[in-house]
């Protein structure tokens, strides 16, 4: 075949070398992020996953199936891992199924997955940072969101509610009627966040008035409770290796604040 044989192709051959650069690059940008994790992880003398399996310990009950198991003697065979480890990182293992929680952000949209779970000892427990996405829509009309979360196993039962900053479009809702829970006493936490709750009554109970003092003093944080489940996190995005250890410490602190540990 001559060169200018394969100019009719042109278009689909530049077409298929970009993506092959762009899922390249972005492979290769994974990597370096994961293995930051790592480096942070072993010198905060933290548990690192990458596939963030430890998460189905929370479900209390859980037990691994004969499947899971049988993965484990397999998984250890040498052979096995020289010849199938390039595709088990392309493909990587299903993660924990965060649907038990019944926080609403684990039941929302579909494509859901875990990644990257640091498990740092927290007050006689652990608290759970991780990257989470998920998808919304299908086709030329999904679009998927990722964050990176810090998930809580309360000793206590929690109302169930969500929390996150007030935008332009819930104040436009609360005109045509569409009410968040407010406070009275507290104009500055009710303009800055919107607040909602299956039964109004325990939750404006859990927010007594040094919960509500914290969140005033600390604006930004997108919350999802219920039963003993406490998911909270600041971006909407992932969050950096560089910006992980903040974040950590920010939780902590929430969780201390509103007397969840």
């Amino acid at each position: 075949m001559q060169m200018h044989d394969l100019i009719p192709f042109l278009p689909f051959i530049i077409f298929f070398a970009l993506m092959g650069v762009i899922v390249s690059a972005a492979i290769y940008s994974e990597k370096k992020r994961r293995e930051k994790l790592k480096e942070y992880a072993m010198s905060a003398g933290l548990r690192f996953e990458e596939s963030a399996e430890s998460l189905n310990s929370l479900r209390g009950e859980y037990k691994p199936s004969s499947m899971e198991n049988y993965k484990e003697i397999y998984e250890s065979d040498p052979i096995y891992k020289e010849k199938f480890s390039f595709f088990s990182n392309l493909f990587p293992r299903q993660t924990a199924n965060l649907d038990f929680t019944g926080l609403e952000i684990f039941r929302t949209g579909h494509s859901r997955s875990a990644r990257n779970l640091l498990v740092i000892p927290f007050k006689g427990s652990h608290l759970m940072v991780f990257d989470y996405k998920y998808t919304v829509g299908g086709g030329k009309s999904s679009t998927t969101y990722n964050y990176t979360l810090a998930l809580f196993k309360t000793k206590d039962e929690l109302p169930d509610f969500t929390l996150r900053p007030e935008n332009f479009l819930d104040k436009i809702g609360s005109v045509l009627g569409f009410k968040d829970i407010n406070f009275e006493n507290y104009p500055q936490f009710s303009s800055s966040y919107c607040l909602k709750g299956y039964r109004e009554e325990s939750t404006r109970a859990f927010f007594n008035d040094s919960r509500i003092s914290f969140f005033q003093n600390e604006l930004g944080w997108h919350c999802h409770a219920g039963g003993r489940f406490f998911c909270a996190y600041k971006k909407t995005q992932r969050l950096s290796p560089e910006e992980l250890p903040d974040f950590i410490e920010n939780a902590k602190r929430l969780l201390s604040s509103l007397s969840l540990s």
